[in-house]
Order: C-alpha cells, then structure tokens, then sequence
C-alpha cells in the first residue's frame, strides 16, 4: 500500500536557487579562509627569531651544496683533513646562539678526535652586531699566528666587551705577538676575507647564525649537544658499514 506524501515539495525554481546559494556561500567561506591564511603567513615571524631551536633539515634545505664555496683555503680549522665529519659553521661573534654552540663544539671535537674536522666561516650580520666583522677580523689576525681557536673562545667568553681595545687585550691574554696583531687588525687586513665569507654564506642559502653544514647538509640554530652527537654517531655508523 503506498503510503502518503509527508512534507511538501518545494518547487523547482526554489529548489535551483537554493543550490546556488549553497555554492555561493561555499565559495564566500574558501574565499574568507584563504585570505585569513595569506595574512597569518605574512605575520609569521622571520627564521632569526627561531634562532634558539634546531630545525631540521627541510626540502628548502636539501639542497646541493657549492662545495669550491663551503670551504675555502685559509679556514679556520680544528681536526683532520681527512676526517669522516665536517662541520662548517657559519658564525657571528655577537649571536647569543652561537655563544651557546661555541662549547658544544669544542666538546665534540675533543670527544671524537681524528673523526671529526671543524671548520669556522664568518658571517657577522652588523645590522644588529655592530662589532661582529671587527671582531672576525680580529680573529683572522689570531688565526694568522695560530691562535684562532682560543681567541674565538674568548671572544665568546666575553660576548659584551667587543670594541677595539678589548680585541687588543685578548690577543695578549691568548699569547699572541701584540705588535705583529696591532698591526694586522689596524690595517684590516682581513676585511676582503670576511666579506668574501659572507658572499659565500648568501650564496649557501645562510639566512642566520649559526648555520651549519653536516658533511654538506645544511642545518640551522643552536643544536643541542645530545643531538649533534646523535648525527655524528649516526655517520660515523654509516661509514663503518
């Protein structure tokens, strides 16, 4: 037995302008949430201000790497040649972040000997680190008498105290010949070098210190110690098989 018809029908004029309302009210709200979308990306902070976290590698960030530009003849470096691991860190004298790795990478080094080569590039941003180029410089001075990594130590050491007369004071205090350093760091024999650093971590892909490169692979921030070791015990790992 049929049973009746409950409701009624609405007609069909009614029935095509509601599904058009429908679609356009639909289209109104992707409208409304893309453009929400556009504004929260534009507010997101630049990467520098994540200086403090360890970012893994992203797609952005695997990328292949100018090798005749990651190292050059003349860096400054801790280990051997033909080491397993290097680490090129791109560094500013006054970043706080590269402060905090300065220790975890003499710490490294110290662990894992022959294994590992450490490797120093200048990348002093003066916009905000009114001192850092003087302070490269000054440390390229060092290097030029064999003491780069002491002086780097305690030009992170004493982070706040970065003018002229106090880069002086530290060339003396790690042994250095002060006439030989005066004159380098007066006449700014370094400058070119430094700048040449800094073309070449642009030219990298470096958008921030510190920035590292692991046996090519770029990573960036201050990278916790435990898991730095984990990456070179992991490589270390890889080559041995």
């Amino acid at each position: 037995m049929e049973q009746p018809a409950v409701g009624f029908e609405a007609p069909r004029w009614w029935q095509r302008w509601w599904g058009r309302a429908l679609i356009a009210a639909g289209l109104v709200i992707l409208l409304f949430f893309g453009y929400v979308g556009v504004l929260v990306y534009k507010k997101l902070p630049d990467i520098n201000s994540y200086r403090d976290r360890f970012t893994l590698s992203g797609p952005d960030l695997n990328v292949p790497v100018d090798l005749s530009i990651l190292i050059r003849d003349g860096d400054p470096t801790l280990g051997p040649m033909n080491a397993p691991i290097t680490i090129v860190e791109f560094g500013d004298f006054e970043c706080p972040y590269c402060r905090e790795a300065y220790p975890v990478i003499r710490s490294l080094a110290a662990e894992f000997g022959d294994k590992l080569r450490i490797i120093y590039r200048h990348f002093p941003v003066p916009q905000i680190h009114d001192k850092a180029i003087a302070a490269a410089e000054a440390s390229m001075c060092a290097e030029e008498q064999g003491k780069f990594w002491p002086y780097h130590d305690r030009l992170f050491q004493n982070q706040d105290q970065l003018d002229a007369a106090s880069l002086k004071q530290y060339a003396l205090r790690v042994g250095l010949d002060i006439d030989e350093f005066n004159k380098c760091f007066d006449e700014r024999k370094y400058q070119e070098l430094v700048r040449r650093d800094m073309t070449d971590g642009k030219a990298l892909g470096v958008r921030g210190t510190p920035t590292w490169f692991i046996n090519g692979r770029r990573e960036e921030g201050a990278i916790p110690e435990n898991v730095f070791r984990k990456e070179i015990e992991r490589i270390i790992r890889m080559n041995s098989q």
